[in-house]
């Protein structure tokens, strides 16, 4: 009886699935008779979504549309008709058209964290498909207003709220297979597009017909439509704006005169109230740091959240960091994300490097190496297209709790002192004091703005007396060519030849470069390689960047990728921009040396930091000594955001002395703050990370975690306050066992690290000593059978060690100062 039963249920089956058979090919000759066309031609084109519809109802999963073999000699239409349905069978069992790499890979979306607390599950989502594509394009264009590029998907990123693309740059390496691959395969699939996606449009089809490939022809498109008067009129409008704009900028960004950087904030005002959205945000902007305008938190947001609707990619930044900070609103990490996601998409580079920091330490998101390497890698190509050979313009990194601790050290900026000295010299007809007071000016940073005017000045001054450097400046400043000063191949070329006869090393890496290039004499890369060669020898980073290209791109001599990387390492060295630009390309490529993205993403992310955000650390700091401590912490905070390790630090520093009123909870958005700041390898940040935690400040009180960032730091840096710490921690017996010896061993490390902290080990030693001497007599027998010293131990107060060592540091001070007085 089992065996009827199970033969009948399988010839059930065996009927429903001929019936199911039959039924779809009755409906795909339905929809052939629907869809035929007026006229059969070896030129005809099928509409790709009949094509994907009809694979549909055979295979779902079937990811490229095979070729058609139609038979020209057929004028019957019945016979079209049988050999289509055939042909749709076949297309059922073809293989797939195979996709490239990096588009059928799965992208996995890890969990993060809401400012909820709430976390996402970690989620496996498959590669974009051609209904997904077309959905999410009017999506994006709605909620984003950019350009899509269907080249640009790399993966998808689940942000809690929505769904969207993040940009992947193809490699080097990526490219040149892509190309050949489209050579090799140009014949067998015509059709895979690059961004294997399907347009909105009919595409063409390519059919075989006797061994022969025939691709019908690309339509001519249609004429272009002729304006009308209103839209050439808004046109003109729109070039009068943004002619204003760019003129407003260039008084803010070129110059160092407050009024004239105000009178370029009133061009950005009446550009923006005849509708210039830019014009609009950097106002914004303005109002957020306070310098140049009054600072205005709500109205700032207000203006970002206008242009951010309608898909302004700066207005979309602006209104990131106010999410991702809390000030002007209340803090949400989720909205910062969606905001910095669709920014970066708009391209702009303060988006993108404030997401590429998030996907670098793991804020908000799931460490992504690779996420963070794509984005800081678009802002340095930006950067460095702009930088002169000269390696750019350097910035001065203040850190305000070095220097709280430390009131006499500059930290790299030049004294005013010092400057009015080198003025008197120089006025004196002082080569050296002039060369030193224009290099000032011409690099700019340790507290002056650049100034090509200015430098140009000195260097004639001083290379009239025969001034080798200032001759080889003077090349510099002719060879690139400036507002102030026209660009002269010749006039470049005497003075280089001036500097080198002399064996100086500018003057030697500058002809080396004329001649590279061709400027104003031939093209000699042995001269050239022989000049470069003497100007590295002197350790001028310009003359090792060039040689280093030379054996990189083998000009002039045999390609050496290791002579190119000890040379960039070495301008690196010496702070060139382009040279750490360099090493970074190859070490995300692998050229040359083994692929590191970390050490790709530190040192494009060292690139990125040198751009044009750099100049907010020295105004930040102004606004700090003028005492705008609230414009200071917003400049501040906007740089943290962007991934400045001393902007953190600041931030930090300033919340925790609680100078500011911009911000509440101080203390626990201080912790955030030192954590970042210690995650990028600033020392006493990790130390101050300890302190929160001995003490509870903005955190409970935990002294293993204390204990253990204490070590961390002490590991890290032979630290001698981390050192003291341990030796207290031990000797306590907080956070980890109390030993008496591994504390005096922390206290002698203390003393060896650093001189200034002999005089507190030598206190905490002598006072280990009482209780180690404490100790012996407690092991005594006699101690125990005694219930007088119980009783007396019993009576002491519970910090009598703190009592104690203020007693011998008073006796001890009081022994110095009468030895003074005896001698």
């Amino acid at each position: 009886m089992k065996f009827r039963l199970v033969f009948l249920h399988i010839l059930l089956l065996v009927l429903f699935s001929k019936g199911q058979q039959q039924e779809n090919e009755q409906q795909t000759l339905n929809n052939i008779e629907k869809d035929k066309p007026k006229e059969v031609s070896e030129t005809q084109s099928y509409d790709t979504s009949t094509q994907n519809s009809e694979l549909d109802q055979h295979d779902t999963s079937a990811e490229a549309v095979a070729q058609y073999q139609v038979d020209d000699e057929s004028d019957n239409e019945l016979a079209v008709e049988q050999r289509k349905t055939e042909e749709n069978q076949d297309e059922v069992n073809a293989e797939p058209v195979a996709l490239d790499e990096p588009t059928k890979q799965a992208v996995v979306v890890d969990s993060f964290e809401t400012s909820d607390g709430e976390k996402g599950d970690k989620k496996i989502q498959e590669p974009y498909t051609d209904a997904l594509e077309e959905a999410a394009q009017p999506l994006m264009k709605d909620m984003g207003h950019f350009e899509y590029d269907e080249d640009d998907v790399g993966e998808i990123v689940d942000t809690g709220n929505v769904v969207t693309s993040v940009r992947r740059e193809k490699t080097p390496t990526e490219n040149t297979q892509d190309e050949s691959n489209q050579q090799q395969d140009a014949s067998s699939h015509p059709n895979v597009n690059q961004g294997h996606t399907i347009s909105n449009q009919q595409q063409q089809t390519t059919k075989t017909i006797s061994s022969q490939t025939v691709v019908t022809p690309t339509p001519t498109p249609a004429p272009q439509k002729e304006l009308t008067q209103e839209e050439k009129e808004a046109a003109e409008k729109q070039k009068k704006l943004d002619d204003l704009y760019d003129a407003a900028m260039k008084k803010i960004n070129s110059s160092n005169v407050r009024s004239i950087i105000i009178e370029g904030y009133q061009t950005l005002k009446n550009a923006a109230s005849q509708g210039h959205a830019n014009a609009d945000v950097e106002i914004a902007f303005g109002l957020l740091s306070g310098i140049y305008m009054p600072m205005d938190l709500q109205g700032s947001k207000r203006i970002f959240e206008k242009h951010a609707e309608h898909g302004n990619p700066k207005a979309q930044a602006g209104l990131a960091f106010l999410y991702a900070t809390g000030i002007g609103t209340n803090s949400s990490q989720a909205k910062a994300l969606v905001y910095l996601t669709f920014s970066a998409l708009g391209e702009d580079p303060m988006g993108r490097m404030m997401l590429g920091y998030r996907y670098w330490t793991g804020v908000g998101v799931t460490k992504n190496c690779e996420a963070a390497l794509t984005f800081y890698r678009k802002v340095a190509d930006e950067i460095a297209a702009k930088v002169s050979l000269t390696g750019g313009s350097m910035s001065t990194r203040i850190r305000l709790l070095d220097e709280d601790e430390n009131p006499g050290n500059t930290y790299g900026r030049v004294d005013d002192d010092l400057v009015q000295y080198y003025q008197f010299l120089a006025d004196k007809g002082d080569a050296p004091a002039q060369v030193t007071l224009g290099q000032l000016n011409y690099q700019g940073g340790r507290g002056f703005e650049q100034n090509r005017q200015r430098a140009f000045e000195y260097f004639e001054r001083a290379a009239k007396s025969g001034n080798a450097n200032a001759q080889g400046y003077l090349g510099k400043i002719y060879a690139e060519g400036s507002e102030t000063v026209k660009q002269n191949n010749e006039s470049a070329i005497r003075y280089f030849k001036l500097a080198a006869d002399q064996g100086n090393p500018i003057g030697h890496a500058g002809l080396g470069l004329m001649y590279l290039h061709g400027k104003g004499v031939k093209v000699d890369y042995n001269k050239a390689f022989k000049h470069f060669q003497v100007s590295a020898d002197q350790g001028w980073a310009e003359g090792q960047l060039h040689l280093g290209n030379m054996y990189f791109n083998a000009q002039g001599v045999s390609r050496d990728y290791k002579q190119a990387s000890r040379l960039f390492n070495l301008a690196a060295q010496n702070g060139h921009l382009l040279a750490l630009y360099y090493l970074a390309q190859m070490h995300s490529t692998g050229t040359g040396v083994v692929r590191s993205c970390r050490t790709a993403v530190e040192l494009y992310k060292n690139v990125c930091e040198r751009g044009r955000w750099a100049g907010q650390l020295d105004a930040a700091y102004s606004q700090y000594k003028a005492g705008k401590i609230n414009s200071a912490l917003s400049l501040y905070l906007l740089l943290a955001e962007l991934g400045y390790e001393v902007a953190q630090s600041n931030v930090a520093y300033i919340l925790d002395q609680d100078q500011a009123t911009l911000l509440n909870q101080t203390y626990a958005r201080a912790l955030i703050h030192w954590d970042r700041a210690a995650s990028q390898g600033y020392v006493v940040a990790r130390i101050k990370l300890g302190d929160y935690h001995y003490y509870g400040k903005g955190t409970e009180v935990d002294y293993e975690v204390a204990a253990n960032h204490y070590k961390e730091a002490s590991d890290s840096s032979s630290s001698a306050q981390a050192y003291f710490n341990l030796g207290y921690m031990h000797e306590q017996g907080l956070g980890m066992k109390r030993d008496i010896h591994l504390a005096k061993r922390q206290y002698d490390m203390a003393a060896e690290a650093s001189p200034d902290a002999a005089a507190p080990v030598a206190l905490a030693l002598i006072k280990l000593g009482f209780l180690y001497a404490i100790e012996a007599v407690q092991n005594q027998q006699w101690w125990h059978s005694s219930t007088s010293f119980h009783h007396v131990t019993a009576s002491l107060p519970e910090e009598w060690d703190l009592y104690l060592i203020t007693i011998l540091a008073l006796m001890l001070g009081f022994v110095i100062a009468f030895r003074r007085q005896q001698r």
